[in-house]
C-alpha cells in the first residue's frame, strides 16, 4: 500500500546525563486532523482554512485526528527520531548538555476537536538508550503572526502531565540532573497545512540563550520557563532537529494552522 502523507507538529523534551561547563476562538487555533472533500462541508479550500460563504463554497470538511466516526487516524501512536546536528541544552548559568542520538514515541489525544485542548499525550523520549523523560503532554499554538492567519507560525508546548513533576530527573555518579517547565518547537513553514510524508521540526536557541519561541501569541496555555538544575535552577535553551512519523500506515494527518473568518 502506498503510504499517504502526514502533517503534524511535535516536540520532544529530552536530556542526556552528561554535562560540560558551569485563549483564542475555538476554530481559530491550530489542530490535528484531516481535510477531506465533502459536499456540504464547512470549508471552501482543500486545507480547511477558509470557511465557505454560501452553499456554493461548501466543498470540504474537517475531521478530527481521533474520536467519532469521522476520524483521521485509526492508530493514535507515533514515533520520534532525531537527526542532523547534535541535541544541545545550554543553560544561562553556563552548563551544556549534548547528545548525538535520541528516539521516542507518544500518542495523539482524542481531546483535540478544536481549541486549546491537549493534542498529544504520553510522549516519552530516550537519550542514548539511557536517560528517559517523564510522560509529557503537548498543546498546539500560534507563536508568530503573518499577513494571513493560515500562514501563522505554529509549534507545540510540551510539559509534564503534572505541573509539580520535572520533565526529567537523572543521576550520573554523584551528579543529579533535572529539567522542568515546557518547551515550544518550530514546525517547518513548508510543512504546515500541507500533506508530508515526514514532518520536520526544530528547537531554536537565540544568541542570548533563550528558547525561540518562549510563549504562544495568546498567552494561553501559559508556558512555564524551561530550566535545568545542576545544583541550582537556570533558564535553558534547546537546539535540535526532529522528525515525527505516524504509525497509521496509509493514513494522512494535517496540522491546520487556523481558520480565516472566525
Amino acid at each position: 500500500m502506498k503510504r499517504r502523507a502526514v502533517v503534524l507538529t511535535l516536540l520532544a523534551i529530552v536530556a542526556l546525563c552528561a554535562s560540560a561547563g558551569g485563549a483564542s476562538s475555538a476554530s481559530a487555533t491550530p489542530a490535528f486532523g484531516i481535510c477531506k472533500k465533502e459536499a456540504g462541508g464547512k470549508y471552501e479550500v482543500g486545507n480547511c482554512t477558509i470557511k465557505a460563504i454560501g452553499s456554493f463554497g461548501e466543498k470540504y470538511e474537517w475531521y478530527p485526528v481521533l474520536g467519532g466516526e469521522k476520524a483521521a487516524l485509526t492508530d493514535a501512536a507515533f514515533s520520534l527520531s532525531f537527526a542532523g546536528e547534535p541535541i544541545v541544552f545550554e543553560s544561562k548559568a553556563g552548563a551544556t548538555v549534548e547528545c548525538a542520538a535520541g528516539s521516542g514515541a507518544g500518542d495523539f489525544s482524542e481531546h483535540q476537536i478544536e481549541g486549546l485542548t491537549r493534542e498529544v499525550e504520553g510522549v516519552v523520549v530516550t537519550y542514548s538508550g539511557v536517560i528517559v523523560t517523564h510522560s509529557l503532554d503537548g498543546i498546539l499554538g500560534d507563536w508568530k503572526k503573518e499577513t494571513e492567519k493560515r500562514h501563522d507560525k505554529i509549534g507545540i508546548a510540551f510539559y509534564p502531565q503534572s505541573k509539580e513533576e520535572d520533565i526529567l530527573s537523572a543521576k550520573c555518579g554523584s551528579t543529579e540532573y533535572q529539567q522542568k517547565g515546557a518547551v515550544i518547537d518550530q514546525v517547518n513553514s513548508n510543512e504546515i497545512n500541507e500533506p508530508m510524508e515526514e514532518i520536520r521540526m526544530k528547537f531554536v536557541v537565540t544568541k542570548s540563550g533563550e528558547q525561540r519561541p518562549l510563549e504562544f501569541l495568546t498567552g494561553e496555555p501559559e508556558v512555564a520557563m524551561f530550566e535545568s538544575n545542576f545544583g541550582s535552577w537556570s533558564q535553558t535553551g534547546m537546539t535540535a532537529q526532529l522528525t515525527l512519523k505516524t504509525n497509521a500506515e496509509g493514513e494522512a494527518v494535517e496540522a491546520r494552522v487556523g481558520v480565516n473568518g472566525t
